[in-house]
C-alpha cells in the first residue's frame, strides 16, 4: 500500500471538499463544572522588626583594619592589592567607605600615600638610566588618572567645550590641513 501512486486532482478537474464527521450530541454528555473551593485567606505577618533597627547580617567591619591599610598604601600598592593581603574583597572595601566616615577618609589617605610613593619613586630615580620612565608613565596614569590621564579637550574660541557640531568642523578643518591622518580615530 505504501508503493501505490497517490491520484492527485488534475488541474481540470476540482476537488471537493470532504465532509467531516460530526460527533452525536448525545454520544457523550458533559460533566458539570466543578465548584470552586473558597480561596484561602493569607494571613498578615506581623513585622517583627523594630523600627529604626538594620536586618541583615552584621558587618564584619573593624575599625583597628585602617592603620595596616595606610601601612600597605605607604608602598605603593593599589586598592585591589591591598584587598588582596587584608584578605578582604575590593567591592566590602568601598562599601565599608560608604557606609563608615573614618573608613572613607582612611581610603582617601590611602590613595594619597599610595600616589605620594609612586611620584617619590620617579624623583629618586630620575638621574637613573636603567629606570623605565614610560613605563612609570603608563602605571601612573593608569592607576591616578585624574592626574596622570591624557587629556583630551577641544576648545572653542572662548574656551567653552565644543559642541557636537563645532567638534566636527574642527577636526574636519585639521584633516584637511594634513595636522590628523585620520578624522575617526579623533
Amino acid at each position: 500500500m505504501a508503493n501505490t501512486p497517490v491520484k492527485r486532482p488534475s488541474s481540470r478537474t476540482k476537488a471537493t471538499p470532504v465532509p467531516k464527521v460530526q460527533k452525536a450530541a448525545a454520544a457523550k454528555p458533559k460533566a458539570a463544572p466543578k465548584a470552586k473551593a473558597p480561596a484561602k485567606r493569607k494571613r498578615k505577618r506581623k513585622s517583627r522588626a523594630v523600627p529604626g533597627a538594620v536586618l541583615g547580617r552584621p558587618s564584619k567591619y573593624n575599625a583597628s583594619i585602617i592603620p595596616e591599610l595606610l601601612k600597605l598604601a605607604e608602598t605603593g600598592k593599589s586598592l585591589v592589592q591591598i584587598s588582596v593581603e587584608l584578605d578582604i574583597p575590593r567591592t566590602t572595601l568601598i562599601s565599608w567607605g560608604h557606609s563608615h566616615p573614618d573608613f572613607s577618609t582612611a581610603l582617601a589617605r590611602a590613595s594619597d600615600l599610595a600616589q605620594s610613593w609612586w611620584e617619590q619613586q620617579a624623583m629618586d630615580n630620575l638621574k637613573n638610566r636603567d629606570f623605565n620612565h614610560a613605563l612609570w608613565h603608563k602605571n601612573v596614569a593608569s592607576r591616578f588618572r585624574q592626574e596622570y590621564g591624557d587629556k583630551v579637550a577641544l576648545e572653542v574660541d572662548d574656551k567653552r567645550p565644543a559642541t557636537p557640531e563645532q567638534r566636527a568642523a574642527k577636526i574636519s578643518e585639521l584633516y584637511a590641513l594634513g595636522v590628523i591622518d585620520d578624522p575617526k580615530r579623533v
